[in-house]
């Protein structure tokens, strides 16, 4: 059986076999395999029949379901950025964060606060323009690196797939 669930594929494997002689029923445990990021993880589920195992399993996937969506609403990128801000004041002296704080209010005024994962490359670029009319392209870029590197952080942190200020 294969179980696709938050790309989690898996199928069940009898265990319980001695010098190619199966075990009784009563020995064997039933398991699933997980093939995730490229490796297998090997689980039992507790379940000596293979109906229960099933069951069993439509649970776990169910449960990676509600666990996935809720994932995927994420956090705002204000939420994101209180989280950070301990980051910063460990990592980074007063003046670079008073840098990061400037180039966050002006994302917010330019592109406006959402879901962390609903920025786009055309969000990032819109900000890029409104800060070129308003600034020097010097400041302009110091602001984007800002950016690029809290949005590194949230890479780093698996709240994005993906930057949206890679090119």
């Amino acid at each position: 059986m294969l179980v696709a669930a938050n790309r989690l594929l898996t199928h069940f494997a009898v265990w319980g076999s001695h010098h190619g002689n199966p075990l009784p029923p009563l020995q064997r445990v039933l398991l699933h395999i997980a093939c995730q990021k490229g490796k297998r993880i090997w689980r039992s589920t507790g379940k000596r029949n293979r109906l229960e195992a099933e069951k069993f399993l439509r649970n776990v996937a169910l449960e990676g379901q509600h666990k996935a969506e809720k994932e995927s609403r994420g956090i705002t990128f204000t939420e994101f950025v209180a989280r950070w801000r301990t980051y910063a004041e460990t990592n980074f002296a007063p003046s670079t964060i008073r840098l990061y704080n400037e180039a966050i209010r002006n994302l917010l005024r330019i592109v406006g606060d959402r879901d962390l994962r609903a920025y786009t490359a055309l969000d990032i670029e819109k900000f890029k323009a409104n800060r070129l009319v308003e600034v020097s392209p010097t400041k302009t870029n110091i602001d984007f690196s800002d950016i690029k590197a809290m949005m590194n952080v949230a890479v780093k942190w698996n709240m994005l797939d993906k930057n949206p200020c890679a090119g």
